[in-house]
C-alpha cells in the first residue's frame, strides 16, 4: 500500500508523459524483476537474508514472499517514473532558460 498510492498518484498526474516513455518504464521494471528475483533466491539459499514467517503472511514463490515480489515491481515503477518526470522538468527548465 505504501508504494501503490504514490505510484497511482504519479501515473494519474503524469500519464501522458509516462505513456510516451512506456518502453523505458517496462524495460526498467522487467530488468528489476529479472535481476531482483534471482538475487533474492540466491541470497535466501545462502542464508544471507530471509523473511520471518510472522512478518510475511502471504504465500511464497521459490521461498520469496509475494510482498517482496510486489516490492521489486513497484519500486522499479516508482523509481523509473520519478526519474522520467525529473528529467522532463529539467529539460523543460533548461529549454526555457535558453529562450
Amino acid at each position: 500500500l505504501f508504494m501503490l498510492l504514490p505510484i497511482t498518484v504519479i501515473f494519474c498526474a503524469y500519464f501522458d508523459l509516462l505513456w510516451r516513455y512506456r518502453r523505458v518504464v517496462l524495460s526498467v521494471t522487467s530488468l528489476a524483476v529479472v535481476i531482483g528475483i534471482p538475487w533474492d533466491i540466491i541470497a535466501t539459499k545462502f542464508k544471507i537474508w530471509g523473511w520471518d514467517n510472522q512478518c510475511c503472511t502471504l504465500p511464497r514463490v521459490q521461498s520469496i514472499p509475494i510482498e517482496e515480489l510486489l516490492f521489486i515491481i513497484f519500486a522499479a515503477l516508482y523509481i523509473s517514473s520519478i526519474t522520467i518526470i525529473v528529467r522532463d522538468k529539467y529539460i523543460r527548465a533548461k529549454y526555457e532558460a535558453q529562450k
